[in-house]
Order: C-alpha cells, then sequence, then structure tokens
C-alpha cells in the first residue's frame, strides 16, 4: 500500500469514492477525536454514504454527558469497510484495536500532530490546526456542510475541548473565526455545552484532583509539579483512571510551574506519562524522547520501570533537558 501525502482540497473527492465507512478514534477517546469522528460521520450521511464510529475504550463521562452513544468496540470489519481514523498520530494509539487495523489497512489519515506516522493509503496532516475537529470543519465547508447543526455542534466540542476552552496557545484566529460561524448555527446549545464540559464533574473526579494536589511534588526550583500513582495507592484512594485525566493539566495553573506530568502505571512495570507545560517546557521534544509525541504544551509517552520510585526519578531526570528560556 502506498502512503501518499494530500492537501485538504482531495479528501471530498475521497470521501465519495467508497460508500461505506469507518471512523476510528484512538484508545482513551478525548473530545477532538470523538467530537471529529461525530461530525465527519455526519458528513459522510449527509453524503449518502454510510459510517460507524469504533474506538478501544468507551467514552469518558464528560463526553457521554455531551454526545448520544452511537461509538462501538466492535472491530470486525465488513469486507466493504472503509477505515478512516482521526486524531490517530501513531499506530499505537489504535489501543487494543490494532491487529485489526493493521491487517485492514487504514484507507484515510486526518491528524493535526507534528510528530506521527504516515500509516493510511492517503493521509493528510495539518499541524498548524488547533484540532482535527477544526480542519473536519474545514472540509464540512468545502462540501457545503458548516452550516448543519450536528456538524457544527460535534465541530465545536473537538476544537473547544483540545484548545482548552479556546485558552491554549495551539487557538488561532481561523480558530476563532470557525468557533463564531458555529455560534450563529447552534445558538443557546453552546452555553449547555460549555457547561457540561467545563463547570460539571464527577464527585469522584473532584476527590481525585485533590488527592493528586495533596501528593504533588515539586522540582528544579518549582517549574516541575507531578504526581505519581501506582496501582496501590489508586487502591488505597479508590481512584480510577478516567478520574485522573484532569490532573496535569491542574497542575500546570500553579504559579511559577512551567511543566507537569501525572505518571501513573498502566500495567506490571509499566508507567504513562501525561505531560502539560506553558512557555519553557517542550512536552513533545521530552515525549519523542521515550518513544511518544504529541504537541509542544501537551502530549503523552510510556516508560518501564520496576517501581513508582525509579518511573518517577527517570521522568524528572529526564525533564531537565527540555527546559528552554522564554
Amino acid at each position: 500500500m502506498s502512503e501518499v501525502a494530500i492537501a485538504l482540497e482531495q479528501i471530498p473527492g475521497l470521501l465519495q469514492e467508497k460508500n461505506k465507512y469507518v471512523i476510528v478514534c484512538h484508545r482513551k477517546p478525548d473530545g477532538d477525536t470523538v467530537g471529529s469522528a461525530y461530525a465527519l460521520a455526519r458528513i459522510l450521511e449527509l453524503m449518502g454514504k454510510s459510517a460507524r464510529i469504533l474506538c478501544a475504550d468507551p467514552l469518558p463521562h464528560y463526553l457521554q454527558r455531551v454526545f448520544y452513544d452511537r461509538v462501538t468496540n466492535d472491530a470486525e470489519l465488513r469486507r466493504e469497510e472503509y477505515v478512516i481514523s482521526v486524531d490517530v498520530a501513531e499506530w499505537q494509539l489504535f489501543g487494543n484495536i490494532l491487529p485489526t487495523m493493521k491487517k485492514r489497512g487504514v484507507f484515510l489519515k486526518i491528524d493535526h500532530h507534528l510528530t506521527g506516522e504516515s500509516f493510511a493509503e492517503y493521509n493528510y496532516v495539518d499541524s498548524t490546526a488547533s484540532s482535527v475537529g477544526e480542519i473536519i470543519y474545514s472540509i464540512a465547508g468545502l462540501m457545503g456542510y458548516k452550516e448543519d447543526f450536528q456538524v457544527a455542534r460535534s465541530a465545536f466540542v473537538a476544537m473547544s475541548t483540545d484548545t482548552g476552552g479556546f485558552k491554549y496557545s495551539n487557538t488561532t484566529a481561523s480558530t476563532y473565526r470557525a468557533a463564531a460561524e458555529i455560534a450563529e448555527v447552534c445558538k443557546e446549545e453552546l452555553t449547555e455545552i460549555n457547561t457540561l464540559l467545563y463547570e460539571t464533574r464527577p464527585l469522584q473526579k473532584v476527590i481525585a484532583n485533590a488527592v493528586a494536589v495533596y501528593y504533588m511534588r515539586l522540582a528544579y526550583d518549582d517549574r516541575l509539579a507531578y504526581v505519581v500513582f501506582d496501582d496501590e495507592s489508586m487502591r488505597e484512594e479508590e481512584i480510577i483512571d478516567d478520574d485522573l485525566d484532569e490532573v496535569s493539566a491542574l497542575l500546570r495553573q500553579i504559579e511559577g510551574v512551567v511543566a507537569a506530568f501525572l505518571i501513573r502505571q498502566i500495567g506490571e512495570n509499566k508507567y504513562r506519562i501525561s505531560a502539560r507545560s506553558k512557555k519553557g517546557f517542550d512536552c513533545s521534544l521530552f515525549c519523542t524522547h521515550f518513544g511518544g509525541g504529541g504537541h509542544m504544551f501537551a502530549a503523552g509517552c510510556n516508560i518501564e520501570a520496576e517501581s513508582a520510585e525509579e518511573a518517577e526519578r527517570i521522568a524528572v531526570e529526564a525533564a531537565e533537558e527540555y527546559f528552554y528560556e522564554c
């Protein structure tokens, strides 16, 4: 299979070529991959195509409040279905459906990560886009579907969550213009969406954030804030993995902190680092060092360590190299 880089303007023609699609999100789905999948599925349905959404993992609680559930983990692909990946930078991000994806192959990859793999037959990557949701909204514009309510609503969720409510540095003038256009379509609905996304949390997540702050540690003249959870500590605190998805962003908010890590055990001798930063620390380069990737201010990677203490040492020692003057 050839791996071809394409222009945005070529995507509508590619979508016309087939009739049945499976849109695949990355593992541990976030608002961008899910919102993009829902928006693209709606575009395909408006074209008269069939589309279903596939993800290795269930939707997190906050997205279940926003989207009706049409996501499946049934990775048994029909012969006539073609795969489109959204916000999936590299093979490993397919999670436990990776063998199926590699066996079938990916027809079209749509992504915005600077680092990644060109694993699809056709690959479109725009690292200047705030989110894949913004890319999907541009595709909708090329096809005359921008004013469809479901397309606009889903694209808004994708853009808003990946820009931290339009606060992060990946928010551009084009992002604001797209949001303004969506506001004309969705009107009062956006207030409800923002309330569900940013002002509604399960009690257990609030407790998990408090526990994380309690156990937080600082390094490098208080420029790095981090917390480590192994399986035992999570059991003791009655915390599950989904409760921790805001922790690194929360620690980043501390005055004087430039970078924040959540280091959590994800298997025997394996730990996941979720890194968030401000100007002064490059998360992408840090995580690429360990075989991961992402954006300058938000990235992730896995490391091997025999204990939580060793995982902490590996992460904190490696971090020193990726601070920079600004």
